[in-house]
């Protein structure tokens, strides 16, 4: 067995901060790997040998530009799960006096097995309890559309479940 380590990046993030993939070569990960993206931001994890991560699969499935990320399964299985999850430095931010938001666009390329766990979530550091901030649209009739989250406050979900913002604050979305 070998295994790699390597030390991450993890510079104070400056808000508004947006990620849009599109500095991202064309990747097909199938076994978990941590910081794949340029920014060393995200990492992917899977729960069986089927899970599979890509940024480019045609550029019909893209909702602009050339990059974004998509999860599914390389074969049919009964189950399969994966989840991308990104840490940011936010120790300079403070939840309860400054509203933190994300917002982002998806698409249903197919019906999922479960709409549980087609979430988003949160928390403040890399051991706190994970908070869900939304779970994915499951019309499964409105396959190929474009859905949005609309804007999701990280602040609410942090101080209901009293967390703060660290310099290991994780946004999780799951498939």
């Amino acid at each position: 067995i070998v295994r790699l380590f390597r030390q991450l990046k993890n510079d104070p993030v400056s808000l508004p901060f947006s990620d849009d993939f599109e500095d991202m070569g064309v990747v097909d990960i199938s076994q978990d790997s941590m910081g794949f993206t340029p920014n060393q931001h995200w990492d992917f994890e899977n729960a069986n040998d089927s899970g599979r991560l890509r940024s480019f699969i045609n550029p019909s499935l893209n909702l602009q530009g050339s990059r974004a990320v998509s999860l599914d399964a390389v074969q049919s299985v009964s189950y399969s799960y994966n989840t991308v999850t990104g840490t940011f430095n936010l120790e300079n931010y403070n939840a309860v006096q400054q509203e933190l938001r994300v917002e982002y666009d998806y698409r249903m390329h197919g019906v999922p097995d479960s709409i549980h766990g087609n979430e988003v979530w949160v928390r403040g550091s890399d051991t706190s309890q994970w908070q869900s901030i939304y779970r994915v649209n499951p019309q499964f009739s409105t396959l190929g559309q474009v859905f949005s989250s609309g804007t999701l406050s990280i602040s609410d979900a942090l101080i209901g479940s009293g967390q703060s913002l660290t310099s290991s604050f994780q946004l999780r979305f799951g498939e």
